[in-house]
């Protein structure tokens, strides 16, 4: 019977679990209340992202360019040209002494495929 008991399957239903779990039923049955607000107004922003580097620290610029071979376009040939850059800071810190590198990377494009509406 011990063993019986420690290894055959259990049965956790019992008669008075069956009105545990009701909470549902029983608030649909006494229905909302008149002094309850029906919507909550949010008061907070969510702050997102990094907070920016101070301003005043000294900064250093990196600059990252396609050589000028690597400046045309491989549809059509054509010279590329600058649309844009994309930079990112990243802070460095030397004992005594913090700036911040300022890297740089230039975005190019091909005005004869912008034209036409080819690829590049």
């Amino acid at each position: 019977l011990a063993q019986a008991k420690k290894y055959l399957p259990q049965s956790e239903k019992f008669p008075a679990q069956g009105c545990l779990f009701n909470e549902a039923e029983t608030l649909v049955d006494i229905g909302p209340s008149d002094d309850e607000p029906e919507m909550e107004t949010v008061t907070y922003t969510r702050k997102r992202g990094r907070k920016p580097i101070n301003p005043d620290l000294p900064r250093e610029v990196i600059e990252y360019d396609l050589a000028d071979d690597e400046k045309t376009c491989p549809c059509c040939q054509g010279q590329l040209h600058a649309v844009g850059v994309e930079s990112s800071e990243q802070l460095d810190i030397i004992p005594k002494q913090v700036k911040v590198l300022r890297h740089e990377r230039k975005k190019y494009a091909c005005r004869h495929c912008e034209n036409h509406g080819e690829g590049s």
